[in-house]
């Protein structure tokens, strides 16, 4: 019988998909009887220490686009996008940094991104720890918001 594979889904609840679809794999995975151990990490509270909004008001980001969702009020939402791939940007090295801290502390065969606004973090910090494990995207939401990003 070979080693039990342990793959890390990173997944945030900003909106609601990235959990379905986090859960939805780990659902999968423990039906099928395959012989891995799927770990969720939600990425808002390893992160926490970098939410300007949480800092400002209180309120965790995620948590603030989810009031936006159920209000409807989604007509500014290229600017907030646009804010925050400026906020992924400005924080790029210390979240790598974090982000290599904790992979060394929790290893895996495979890490699932379901957010791919932050997967150049992500890949970058695993790829450093993991020099040729993979790394793989599921789709939830927008993952090329051009010109940057």
């Amino acid at each position: 019988m070979p080693a039990m594979k342990k793959i890390h889904v990173v997944f945030h609840d900003a909106g609601g998909g990235h959990r379905n679809a986090a859960v939805a794999l780990q659902t999968i995975v423990t039906q099928q009887q395959r012989p891995w151990q799927v770990e969720l990490i939600q990425f808002q509270e390893l992160t926490d220490r970098f939410d300007v909004l949480r800092r400002l008001t209180g309120i965790r980001i995620q948590e603030q686009y989810n009031v936006l969702l159920q209000n409807g009020w989604t007509l500014g939402s290229v600017y907030l996008l646009r804010l925050l791939q400026a906020t992924i940007r400005l924080f790029h090295r210390p979240l790598v940094h974090l982000l290599e801290k904790f992979w060394r502390e929790k290893p895996a065969d495979l890490l699932v991104s379901v957010i791919p606004h932050f997967n150049r973090e992500l890949c970058e910090s695993w790829s450093k720890v993991y020099p040729g494990r993979p790394f793989v995207t599921l789709i939830t939401d927008l993952a090329d918001f051009p010109p940057r990003f």
